[in-house]
C-alpha cells in the first residue's frame, strides 16, 4: 500500500514586543484559494504576517495570501504602533566560533523584545556586506548593526542607510570615514587585550626571553589595535634593559583561520627555528601555530599566547597547547549592541563608543573552573532525514518557537530558523516535552532506542485532548488547512493509543481514525490514519 508522509504545522509564534494598547480591529484574510477567516493584525515582515484569533496568535506566509490580503498587510504593518521592529545584522563570518556566540545573544535578546533579527554572513567580503546592507533598506529595517571592512566599498552603502533614515551600528570591528554616520559601536576592548597578551608573552618568556611570531590579519581593525597593544608592552618592557627581552622577527597575516596561520608559523619555523614564542590575533590563528609547532617537534618550546577564549580555544589551554589568552566577550557585544540600538530608536542616552574589556585566561585559570556535569554527546548523523521538517520547540516558559532540528551535543541543542540560521538553546531551558522531542531526534542513526519504559512515559504524557489548528502537506499533494480536536484513548496500555480524528480539511469535514505508536527503526512517534471516503491505497503518517 502506498503511503503519503503527511506533517500538521501547529503555526505559533512568539511575541513579547509590547504592543499598543489600542483595541484592535478584526480583518478579513483570504488565502489562495479564497477560505476567508476574521482576526486581528498583530505585525507583518516581508514574508509573514501574524494575526490574532480567540486569544492566540498565529503566523501566516504573505505569499499564500490573496493579494487584497497581502496589500492589507503590508497597509497596516506601516502602523508603528503595531509592526514588530526588524533589525538587519550581517555578520563577518557566521561559521567561526566567535561569529556563532554573537549571534545567538543577539537574538535571544531580539526574541525577548518581541523583534526580528535577519542574519547575513559577509563572509570577509565587502562586496557582500554592501550588498547585504543595500536588501536591509529595501527592507526598511528599523536598524542595521554589522562588522565593517572595506572602507571604500562599504562606505556608499553606509551613506545609503543614512539617507534612509536607518541607524547605523558597528559592532566588534569600527568604522571611519567622514561622510558617513555611525549610530554607535560596540567592541571589543581590542588594544587593552593586546596589552594583556604583550604581558602573558613576557611571563611565558621569563626569565631568558626570545624570538617571537606576530600572526596578524590587517583587514580588521580589530586585530591591528590587538597587535598595537601587544608591540606597546613588549617594547615597553624590552626598554628596561633586562636579559628576558623580547625580540619580534616576523609578522604575517595568518588570514585569521587555521590552515593559512599553520602554513605561516611553518615558513616562520624554517626562518627562525629558535622561535620562542608566537602572538595570535585569534584562538583558530593560535591553533594553526601549535599544529605547525607540533609538526616540527617544537610544541613544547613554543609558547603560543591566543586571544578570544573560544570553545576551542579553551579546550587547548587546558590541555597546555596554547599558554593564555585574552578572553573577548562576543555574546557579551551582542547584548549590548542590541540595548543601544533599542535605546537609540526609543530615544534613551547609551555609550556611542562601548568598548567591552578582555580577561587573561590560564591554564590554571581553565582547571580551576568549576564544569557542570555533561552527558556523553549524542551522536548525530551526517545528513538527517528529509521527514525533519519545522518543529514547535517551547521553553520553561511557555513561550513557542518554530525552528528545524540540527544536532543536540549534551545540554547543547543546536536549531535553525529560515532567516536567521543556526543558535544554540540549552536543553535544560526547554519544557520536558521539547526535551523528549529533541532526544529523540538525535537518536535517529545513533543506535540506542527508547526502552519500553521510556516510551510509556512519553506516550502517557500525550493522553488526552489534542487541538489541532494549523496545515499540513502529504508528500506528492496540496497544502491543506487543517483545524480539528482528537480525542485520545490507549489502545494497549504504554505502547500505543488509538483517536478520533474527524479534521475540517480546506472546509470539508473528513473523519480519520488511526493510532499512534513509536517506531524504533526511526526513533519517531507516528500517528497513522485512514480518512473515511479516501481511496484504500491512501494513508498518512504525522511524525
Amino acid at each position: 500500500m502506498t503511503k503519503i508522509s503527511f506533517l500538521p504545522l501547529v503555526v505559533l509564534s512568539l511575541l513579547t514586543f509590547s504592543l499598543s494598547s489600542v483595541q484592535a480591529e478584526e480583518h478579513e484574510w483570504v488565502n489562495a484559494k479564497g477560505r476567508v477567516i476574521r482576526a486581528e493584525f498583530v505585525s507583518a515582515t516581508t514574508d509573514t504576517v501574524t494575526i490574532s484569533m480567540n486569544g492566540k496568535t498565529y503566523v501566516l506566509k504573505l505569499d499564500e495570501l490573496s493579494p487584497q490580503s497581502q496589500d492589507l498587510a503590508r497597509t497596516l504593518s506601516t502602523g508603528d504602533a503595531y509592526a514588530r521592529p526588524a533589525i538587519g545584522f550581517s555578520a563577518l563570518f557566521l561559521s567561526n566560533p566567535y561569529c556563532k556566540k554573537m549571534v545567538a545573544a543577539m537574538q535571544a535578546d531580539a526574541d525577548q523584545r518581541g523583534a526580528e533579527l535577519l542574519v547575513q554572513d559577509a563572509r570577509f567580503d565587502a562586496k557582500k556586506l554592501s550588498d547585504q546592507i543595500d536588501a536591509f533598506i529595501t527592507q526598511k529595517v528599523k536598524a542595521i548593526v554589522l562588522v565593517p571592512m572595506g572602507r571604500v566599498a562599504v562606505g556608499p552603502a553606509i551613506k545609503r542607510a543614512n539617507s534612509a533614515g536607518i541607524p547605523v551600528f558597528t559592532i566588534d570591528f569600527e568604522f571611519a570615514k567622514e561622510d558617513a554616520q555611525i549610530a554607535g559601536h560596540v567592541g571589543n576592548d581590542n588594544y587593552q587585550g593586546g596589552q594583556l597578551a604583550g604581558q602573558a608573552m613576557i611571563e611565558a618568556l621569563a626569565p631568558k626571553g626570545g624570538k617571537v611570531l606576530v600572526l596578524d590579519f590587517k583587514q580588521a581593525s580589530a586585530c591591528v589595535l590587538r597587535v598595537k597593544g601587544f608591540r606597546e608592552v613588549v617594547d615597553a618592557h624590552n626598554k628596561k634593559g633586562e636579559a628576558s627581552a623580547i625580540e619580534i622577527v616576523a609578522q604575517a597575516d595568518g588570514g585569521a583561520n587555521q590552515r593559512p596561520s599553520e602554513q605561516a608559523t611553518a615558513d616562520a619555523l624554517i626562518t627562525h627555528p629558535d622561535l620562542a614564542g608566537i602572538f595570535a590575533i585569534n584562538d583558530p590563528s593560535a591553533l594553526g601555530a601549535y599544529q605547525a609547532a607540533k609538526a616540527a617537534g617544537k610544541e613544547n618550546e613554543v609558547k603560543i599566547i591566543g586571544f578570544d577564549g573560544t570553545k576551542e580555544g579553551r579546550a587547548a589551554i587546558k590541555a597546555g597547547k596554547i599558554y593564555a589568552a585574552p578572553i573577548s566577550f562576543p555574546d557579551r557585544m551582542g547584548r549590548r549592541v542590541m540595548e543601544n540600538v533599542f535605546a537609540h530608536l526609543t530615544g534613551k542616552e547609551f555609550k556611542q563608543v562601548d568598548l567591552v574589556p578582555t580577561e587573561i585566561y590560564r591554564q590554571e585559570d581553565a582547571l580551576a573552573e568549576e564544569e557542570a556535569p555533561v552527558q556523553a554527546p549524542t551522536p548525530v548523523p551526517q545528513e538527517l532525514p528529509k521527514t525533519l521538517f519545522d518543529r514547535v520547540w517551547k521553553d520553561k516558559k511557555g513561550r513557542l518557537i518554530m525552528a528545524k532540528f540540527v544536532s543536540l551535543d549534551g545540554d547543547d541543542l543546536t536549531i535553525t530558523m529560515r532567516g536567521v540560521g543556526n543558535f544554540e538553546l540549552k536543553l535544560s531551558s526547554l519544557s520536558s516535552e521539547s526535551q523528549s522531542l529533541a532526544r529523540a531526534l538525535a537518536r535517529i542513526g545513533s543506535g540506542r532506542k527508547l526502552s519500553a519504559g521510556e516510551v510509556a512515559e512519553l506516550l502517557g504524557r500525550e493522553i488526552g485532548t489534542w487541538k489541532v489548528n494549523g496545515h499540513g502537506q502529504p508528500t506528492g499533494g496540496e497544502r491543506e488547512e487543517i483545524e480539528d480536536v482528537m480525542e485520545i484513548r490507549w489502545k494497549e496500555i504504554g505502547k500505543s493509543f488509538v483517536a478520533t480524528f474527524s479534521p475540517v480539511i480546506n472546509g470539508k469535514e473528513v473523519p480519520f481514525v488511526g493510532t499512534k505508536e513509536y517506531d524504533a527503526e526511526t526513533g519517531f512517534f507516528l500517528w497513522r490514519s485512514k480518512g473515511e471516503g479516501f481511496p484504500a491505497n491512501l494513508s498518512f503518517e504525522c511524525y
